[in-house]
């Protein structure tokens, strides 16, 4: 945590992993290493709909959440293994899973 960071739990306070503890935004990428996909998810849309909403703009969750879906649908190999894919390779979470 930076020495400027402006904290948003006081000293002694049992926190969990993945609670924010400093104002300003989370990286969704450690949220997503932390919590997992859902939970990166549901904080991506949250932040966006704010930026829209403070604007005045309504856009409906669902159409948004299209988006976020598309965002967080590739996996990064990072060891093949014994499968036929490839080290640095970008593939569907699907093809991934199976």
């Amino acid at each position: 945590i930076a020495t400027t960071a402006r904290l948003k739990v006081d000293p002694g306070t049992m926190v969990s992993a993945g609670q924010q503890l400093t104002e300003g935004s989370i990286n969704p990428i450690r949220l997503l290493r932390i919590l997992g996909r859902e939970a990166a998810q549901v904080y991506l849309l949250k932040e966006i709909q704010q930026v829209y909403r403070s604007q005045g703009v309504i856009i409906s969750d669902k159409h948004i959440e299209a988006i976020i879906r598309q965002m967080t649908n590739k996996v990064h190999v990072v060891s093949a293994g014994d499968t036929e894919l490839l080290p640095d390779e970008l593939v569907n979470r699907l093809i991934f899973q199976d």
